[in-house]
Parts: structure tokens; C-alpha cells; sequence
């Protein structure tokens, strides 16, 4: 296994059903760009086909930083990214159906 010291991922941050870090301590944007990365690798995988993936941030001052992050991850994988901006949990899960 290669490990890139410039690639931080706390792997206690994640979670059953989703992931909790401090950024930059426990994850950076590398590290960001990686979960991108790996997350688009698996969506590709198990749909077969290019899928559409709705990205959004919230109010903190770092968020679009992060969400930077996860789309050049996403989109180096292929899928097609659409970002709604600032939202809430709620319009992300919505606009991911319709």
C-alpha cells in the first residue's frame, strides 16, 4: 500500500451511516478529493453506468472549500455533478430525486 503524507483521513470519521471529521484536522483537502475519488469510483461501479451526483454546502466558512474538493474527486471518476449551492440537508435529498 502507498501512503501519501499529504493525504489526511482520520478513519474514525466514519460512520455507519455517514462521515464526521474536523476539517483540516482530521481531514484535508486531499483527503477530501480522495473520498471523491473513491466515492464516485463505487457509484460507478454499482450503477453501471455515468450517474448524476447532487453536491451541496452549508453555512460554515470552509464548506465550499470541501465541496471543491469532493467534486474534482467525483468528477475525475466520471460522474456528472450537479451543485445547488448553499442548502440544507433536506434540499440536497430532494433534488437528488427530482
Amino acid at each position: 500500500m502507498v501512503i501519501n503524507p499529504e493525504i489526511i483521513i482520520d478513519p474514525l470519521g466514519f460512520r455507519e451511516y455517514d462521515a464526521r471529521w474536523i476539517y483540516p484536522k482530521d481531514i484535508n483537502k486531499a483527503g477530501v478529493k480522495n473520498i471523491g475519488l473513491g466515492l464516485g469510483t463505487q457509484i460507478i461501479l454499482k450503477t453501471k453506468k455515468n450517474p448524476r451526483v447532487i453536491v451541496g454546502h452549508d453555512y460554515r466558512s470552509y464548506s465550499e472549500e470541501v465541496k471543491e474538493s469532493l467534486i474534482e474527486g467525483l468528477i475525475e471518476t466520471g460522474c456528472a455533478v450537479e451543485d445547488i449551492g448553499l442548502s440544507l440537508s433536506p434540499t440536497v435529498y430532494f433534488a437528488q430525486f427530482n
